[in-house]
């Protein structure tokens, strides 16, 4: 691993909220529910090019936590989440 930074976190929600409520008042605005894990790989330069590249990828909500099932009168059956899992990668440029 050359340079590559990977973080993750894990963020517990209440199997029968929509929306979790903060549990402390430090933390961030929007709550990401669930596991996440960032990677972010640096590439190396090209040809005197200045600044950088880097690949990134974001992985969001791994365990699906969350989805709250509903079931509507003609018995259909409907799915709510607020953090529906993703997955992202890119390639960044940073100068």
């Amino acid at each position: 691993m050359l340079g590559t930074r990977v973080s993750g976190s894990y963020e517990w929600s209440d199997a029968r909220a929509l929306s979790p409520g903060h549990v402390f008042l430090s933390q961030k605005i929007y709550p990401e529910a669930g596991l996440n894990i960032r990677i972010h790989q640096p590439i190396p330069g090209w040809g005197g090019l200045p600044g950088r590249l880097e690949a990134t990828a974001d992985l969001r909500n791994l365990l699906a936590q969350g989805y709250l099932p509903v079931s509507t009168l003609d018995g259909r059956r409907l799915i709510l989440s607020n953090f529906p899992r993703a997955i992202r990668g890119g390639l960044a440029f940073i100068f």
